[in-house]
């Protein structure tokens, strides 16, 4: 009997040795040493940003993105000139996602880079990829709190109606408003500077922090593993509508306090579907102050696919959904002759 039991400690410990050899030879290969969950990993999105406690995220003041793509002060991104801001020339300011921000394209290719350049006024670059209509208010409230502007821009995408229904979005904690005995109210603020799952048992955790089960469990039951929790969703679309409708309405309020005008854009993707065009439309006319300008670019887009559809297709990056520099000079064009109009 005792020799079974030494004989079971001794492949329990073999066992335990060659996992843990395993662990060591797959680390060093990958140089990846730091202790983190592979199964639930912080999202790539920090290496490029910084933590936010009222926004969840703004982009990190680098030059190094890994093309012509700079960040200055306040988050906001450069225009090419290789300027500086200083809060000061009563700016044009817009505000969005990664539309605005101009993910795939260089620094002087995005719409507000764009704008710019044939407005001649001086044009903030305040979009953040990922962000939600929530996240696009909050950050247009800051710069309004903070500077004199004479316009603001607030734009967004379909999506970001849906992703202000969310408390946690590409695997990361952020802001969202919601009612409360008729009030809107802001919720999840200070935003966690860490989303993590729901709590395991401790054996669980341990296997997620290892370098051998994430490499095994991932190709023998990937639907199960992988299956992070990058969404979290605290109210339906209705409900989602009714509060950006409610933002809009407060951003007039706020503008016309600071004597800046508003406009609200609706920029599109290729290919969305019906249901997210007409909750694009339910949002834009929430838009109630006369001194309020909508700019909704469907209907612009839809006449240049039936009059060039080639054209058309080159305004966005191929396999990838984003504008492409000509895409953001078509953008930029459209707000022009909506400022120009007065």
């Amino acid at each position: 009997m005792k020799q079974k039991l030494v004989n079971g400690a001794l492949i329990v410990g073999s066992i335990i040795f060659s996992l843990l050899a395993l662990e060591i030879g797959l680390r060093a290969y990958h140089s990846e040493w730091e202790i983190v969950n592979f199964r639930f990993p912080q999202p790539h999105r920090f290496a490029y940003h910084i933590y936010d406690p009222e926004l969840g995220w703004v982009p990190k003041p680098s030059s190094q993105w890994g093309m012509s793509l700079t960040i200055l002060n306040e988050g906001v991104r450069s225009n090419g000139r290789g300027e500086s801001w200083d809060g000061t020339d009563d700016p044009i300011l817009a505000v969005g996602d990664s539309y605005t921000f101009g993910d795939k394209v260089s620094d002087s290719e995005t719409w507000p880079a764009q704008l710019e350049k044939l407005s001649g006024k001086r044009v903030i670059n305040g979009g953040v990829d990922g962000y939600g209509v929530d996240q696009i208010y909050l950050r247009a409230r800051r710069f309004l709190d903070r500077y004199k502007l004479s316009t603001i821009i607030f734009s967004f995408i379909p999506d970001d109606i849906r992703r202000s229904q969310m408390s946690v979005m590409f695997a990361t904690t952020k802001p969202y408003f919601d009612f409360k005995d008729g009030q809107l109210t802001l919720e999840n603020v200070p935003v966690p500077s860490t989303f993590l799952p729901e709590k395991e048992n401790g054996l669980m955790t341990a296997l997620e922090h290892s370098r051998v089960m994430h490499a095994v469990m991932k190709r023998l039951v990937p639907e199960w593993w992988l299956r992070a929790p990058s969404e979290r969703q605290v109210q339906d679309r209705e409900q989602g509508i009714k509060v950006a409708c409610s933002l809009i309405h407060d951003l007039e309020g706020l503008t016309r306090l600071r004597g800046s005008e508003l406009i609200v854009m609706a920029q599109h993707t290729e290919g969305e579907t019906t249901s997210d065009t007409m909750a694009t439309k339910d949002v834009l006319s929430c838009a109630t102050d006369p001194a309020t300008r909508v700019l909704d670019l469907q209907s612009a887009l839809s006449e240049l696919k039936a009059k060039d559809p080639s054209r058309h297709h080159r305004l966005y990056v191929p396999n990838d959904g984003h504008m492409s520099a000509e895409g953001n000079a078509f953008v930029a064009s459209e707000i022009l002759s909506l400022l120009t109009e007065r």
